[in-house]
């Protein structure tokens, strides 16, 4: 399996937002149940610097992955797009496989 890590600053009134197209159950992880080899996500939050955010996607592997960008990436784009307005930074820290 492959983890996806994001890091993200939000917009501090936008928190709610953010966490509802985030979060294990939110917008983007319905888009991503389309494929069979989603596995999920977690939303997890910084304890001291509470406006920054890691989100870890989880994918059977990359070939799976990116038949998924393959088949919705209009999808995905539009969804990134919208959600540009929750956040002042957006990073991903790496594909990661798991051992």
């Amino acid at each position: 399996m492959i983890q996806i890590v994001w890091e993200f600053v939000i917009q501090p009134d936008k928190r709610a937002e953010f966490e509802q197209y985030y979060a294990a159950e939110g917008h983007w992880a319905r888009l991503f149940q389309q494929s069979s080899a989603y596995r999920g996500t977690t939303l997890a939050q910084d304890i001291e610097r509470t406006e920054r955010y890691l989100i870890t996607d989880v994918w059977e592997n990359m070939e799976a992955f990116s038949y998924f960008k393959q088949m919705f990436g209009d999808d995905y784009e539009r969804l990134d797009r919208l959600c540009e307005q929750f956040t002042r930074e957006e990073r991903c820290l790496g594909i990661f496989q798991t051992r």
